[in-house]
């Protein structure tokens, strides 16, 4: 079996190292490529990934700053998929996977339909907790020892099985930085194939913070607007596009959501402050 690593990343070489070494150990045994999107770091990355491609098999592309998740793996999953594999495996550097990973996967595909991709679940190294991997109407969902299907897939650890990448090809381009992998989740349904989460954790990822996001409901009004705006947080031209492709009927109000989302956490906080001030005012009476 031979496996293409899709991977982009900025900076964060510290993580990136990490993530290598354990994937080193995961797939000791099992021919693989990295395909690697630097999208400009500043930091070492690129040293680190030119001295890399000295010791294991590695291609890299540059990118100009701006690719952000969606392009860069974008770019990654291009070249690979140039190239005869029989798995693309997509991977966030910010995760260290354990060395039983590729069992766990392999296995669950034996399983599974095979017009269908994994989805690795990861939970965190500090509580435990799944942090990310395939999603329903309920939310995250926890491995169970046994193959279970979701509706959604997040991009941090995916087996794409050559089948499914010939028919569904590549990431959609116009996605900033995220939502490309629910996208792709989607179109695997279209086509009539199976969403699974793997059967067991396969590494740790922290769960990305929620304090000074859009999502950080500390933050005034106005910033949260700003923030979701920006490419990290919900930028309206993907959103949109998102929305109008998987959520014809009601695109719109799914759109202005967030914004209504925003304007109630603002004025129950307005509220929380003034109550917060009588009863303060109350007791120094």
């Amino acid at each position: 079996m031979t496996v293409a690593i899709i991977m982009t990343v900025f900076n964060r070489i510290e993580k990136t190292r990490q993530c290598v070494h354990s994937l080193e150990n995961a797939l000791q045994g099992v021919t693989h490529h990295y395909y690697i999107t630097d999208d400009s770091s500043t930091d070492n990355t690129a040293d680190y990934l030119e001295k890399l491609s000295e010791s294991i098999s590695v291609t890299v592309y540059r990118g100009n700053g701006d690719l952000y998740w969606n392009r860069g793996m974008y770019h990654s999953f291009a070249k690979a998929l140039q190239k005869n594999y029989d798995v693309f495996l997509w991977v966030n550097n910010d995760t260290v996977f354990y060395e039983n990973m590729w069992d766990i996967l392999t296995e669950d595909y034996r399983k599974a339909e095979k017009f269908s991709v994994i989805c690795g679940v990861l939970q965190s190294k500090v509580s435990g907790e799944t942090t990310y991997g395939g999603t329903d109407k309920s939310g995250l969902l926890n491995p169970c020892g046994n193959l279970r299907e979701c509706t959604h897939i997040n991009g941090n650890c995916v087996f794409i099985p050559k089948i499914v990448a010939e028919k569904i090809g590549n990431l959609d381009y116009r996605y900033e930085h995220s939502l490309g992998d629910f996208d792709y989740g989607q179109r695997i349904l279209k086509h009539g194939g199976k969403l699974y989460i793997s059967s067991e954790y396969v590494g740790i990822c922290e769960r990305n913070a929620v304090k000074s996001t859009w999502k950080d409901k500390e933050l005034s009004f106005w910033k949260r607007i700003s923030l979701m705006k920006a490419k990290t947080g919900l930028p309206r031209k993907s959103y949109k596009i998102y929305l109008r492709k998987w959520n014809k009927k009601d695109w719109i109000f799914y759109y202005y959501k967030p914004y209504l989302d925003i304007f109630g956490d603002s004025i129950r906080k307005t509220f929380r402050r003034k109550h917060y001030d009588v009863q303060n005012q109350n007791s120094e009476n």
